[in-house]
């Protein structure tokens, strides 16, 4: 990279990290000022024993997402993703879609992709904001008509048809790099070989791991 575009990453860094600083704070501050305020108790060994518990599951799902994101998007995508949510299902299909639509490899960390990346991480963001406070206004006028039992199935199902959908797109782009994940996700479900927390840090690894046997013998293949 040149020096402008290093200039820009460490830019994005810097105003990052303040914007993940002060987003933190001002998440804190409003329970924080309500405890204050009405002078609730505040029972610290309740407090750390349930901040343990989220730490013990957001942190594998964290490195995770880190190693199975990063190598996609910018640096500003990355912070602008971590500020709003909705990293799997929303950030993560439409840079990919901005960059296959633009001729680039997604899994290829140029300038180009880093620009592109960024606006595409930035426009889902703006349209996840809009199509939310879209919902808030509805909300009400909606309750009733949604809340009708026979649309209570396809509310339930919404999480596996998301997803579903998101997976079969990934995987017949490259399905040998898929098997392993998808089998060895289904025995850790089904058997519930380890904890909940850790089953997408394994996959993740799984996959890194079977990607890179699968390259190598894909290569003594070509050499012959």
């Amino acid at each position: 990279m040149n020096d402008i575009s290093t200039a820009y990453d460490n830019q994005a860094h810097r105003i990052g990290r303040i914007s993940l600083v002060i987003a933190f704070v001002c998440t804190l501050f409003f329970p924080a000022a309500i405890a204050v305020y009405y002078k609730v108790p505040l029972p610290f060994h309740a407090m750390g024993a349930s901040f343990t518990a989220i730490m013990l599951m957001m942190i594998p799902a964290s490195i995770g997402d880190f190693f199975s994101i990063a190598p996609i998007v910018s640096p500003s995508g990355m912070y602008m993703m971590a500020l709003t949510g909705n990293f799997t299902n929303m950030k993560i299909p439409s840079t990919i879609a901005a960059l296959e639509s633009a001729g680039l490899d997604p899994t290829e960390y140029t300038e180009e992709s880093n620009v592109l990346s960024t606006l595409a991480v930035g426009a889902s963001t703006i349209t996840c904001e809009l199509v939310i406070f879209a919902g808030v206004l509805l909300l009400t006028p909606l309750s009733k008509p949604l809340g009708n039992p026979a649309l209570a199935p396809a509310f339930n199902n919404i999480v596996p048809a998301l997803f579903g959908a998101l997976g079969v797109t990934l995987i017949k782009k490259s399905p040998k790099l898929a098997i392993a994940p998808i089998i060895l996700g289904f025995l850790i479900i089904k058997f519930q070989l380890i904890p909940s927390s850790f089953i997408l840090l394994a996959l993740v690894l799984l996959s890194v791991v079977g990607g890179r046997v699968i390259y190598k013998i894909d290569e003594k293949k070509a050499e012959k």
